[in-house]
């Protein structure tokens, strides 16, 4: 009997040709893949801050201002403790050394926390369809009184703010941020409820307000940001005329962050923050000039970061940053500080590091319990952060951008001419 021709398999090595073909168009693909899907998180990204800005211009046109970066002052600090409530100079030893110093005004017994601070995200959320979560917030209390009171949405029952703080706002989060959701912050976990329970887990978001170009600027009665502190010799809110020489357009209102420590929704001592990183005092020496008693007070202003106009080095007639002075885009972490690759032991980046002062005083005692603030503007998304203006639109700004116009337009009406490193 006649039999047809024998089929042919594959041989041992044309089966392996064929895997390496397939895994090669597998790792030419998945970058492209890769980047689509951040692409497609990245636009979610800048969604949710157009929501927010939003929001904010929905608050402003109802009570004719921007919302303020906090119902309390800017000498508030995490868990609401007040520094030097009577000098607000925050230059009492006290403050670092006797946590909880005579300064820090306590309410409700030893160890509570004073002040009314909520955020400004808390005072916008009924404008961005929050209203489930805000309804159940209770103004008439102090931000962190732990004390519960009846449920003001009805049914009965009773309801504490922390219960609120907890609570997880999706629309508050990077799809690109995969860090902590919740504060392991010491500055919420030592203020004690009723029966010991702490002020632990409270929701993070990814998104805060930019309320002035530096860290002294922050602490001061003349914060040049868009959402600004309340003090007590300045508005507490901006309004759009307060952008006369520069603009909502080329002003930021709002931007990323990925810090996992003071970035809770609730807490309006950490809901704004600023532009430039602060230069600690061990630095000097290294650094241009940045200790006040070593400065000449006509070279710069008060955060010892800048140069005045028309002194040399600045013949422009505005402010600019000294050199090497950092914008804090993507800079913290704790990542090794490249302007010094020699220094033993590392120089490493932080947002606001535990040694920092603000013009040679001690700096904000309310972080001691905290090793650093890491992160300011800052995000998951390769080579940038997004970024909200007054007006409403969203830019992602790259990591690389000019330090002198990353401060300019942190400022709302510095009148400066710039051109930002920027994707729309």
């Amino acid at each position: 009997m006649s039999r047809g021709p024998r089929s042919r398999g594959f041989t041992l090595v044309e089966l392996l040709v064929v895997i390496a073909i397939i895994g090669i168009l597998i790792a030419l693909l998945l970058p492209a893949v890769q980047a689509a899907r951040e692409a497609a998180r990245r636009g979610q990204c800048s969604n949710n801050l157009k929501q927010l800005g939003l929001a904010i211009h929905n608050y402003a046109n109802a009570l004719t201002a921007f919302p303020p970066a906090s119902t309390g002052p800017p000498n508030m600090g995490p868990g609401g403790y007040q520094i030097d409530s009577q000098s607000n100079d925050f230059n009492d030893p006290s403050d670092i050394n006797n946590f909880p110093s005579n300064d820090i005004q306590a309410v409700n017994g030893p160890g509570r926390p004073n002040g009314h601070c909520y955020s400004w995200i808390t005072l916008v959320l009924p404008y961005m369809e929050g209203q489930s979560v805000e309804s159940r917030v209770n103004y008439r209390k102090l931000t962190w009184d732990p004390t519960p009171s009846p449920n003001p949405q009805g049914g009965g029952g009773t309801l504490s703010n922390v219960d609120v703080a907890r609570t997880l706002i999706p629309a508050l989060f990077c799809p690109s941020f995969d860090g902590d959701k919740q504060s392991a912050s010491q500055a919420y976990q030592r203020l004690l409820m009723p029966g010991g329970v702490y002020f632990r887990n409270l929701a993070l978001t990814n998104y805060v307000g930019m309320c002035a170009s530096t860290l002294s600027k922050r602490f001061s009665n003349s914060q040049d940001g868009a959402l600004v502190y309340p003090t007590p010799f300045s508005k507490a809110n901006t309004t759009f005329a307060d952008f006369g020489r520069d603009g909502t357009s080329g002003t930021f209102l709002c931007v990323e962050t990925r810090e996992q420590r003071f970035a809770a929704w609730y807490d309006g001592a950490t809901a704004s923050i600023w532009a430039l990183v602060w230069e600690p005092q061990w630095a000097v020496g290294s650094l241009p000039c940045l200790d006040p008693q070593q400065c000449p007070s006509d070279e710069t202003d008060s955060t010892r970061q800048v140069l005045l106009p028309g002194v040399a080095g600045n013949p422009n007639p505005y402010p600019i940053p000294r050199p090497n002075v950092q914008a804090a885009i993507n800079w913290g972490g704790g990542n090794a500080d490249p302007r010094f690759p020699n220094a033993n032991p590392p120089m490493e980046q932080w947002y606001l590091p535990v040694q920092a002062s603000v013009g040679g005083r001690s700096e904000w005692a309310a972080f001691r319990n905290d090793l650093v603030w890491a992160w300011g503007p800052s995000s998951l998304h390769p080579g940038g952060v997004n970024h909200l203006f007054a007006d409403g639109h969203v830019r992602f700004i790259q990591d690389n951008v000019d330090v002198n116009a990353y401060y300019a337009t942190s400022t709302r009406s510095g009148g400066e001419t710039i051109s930002l490193n920027s994707e729309n």
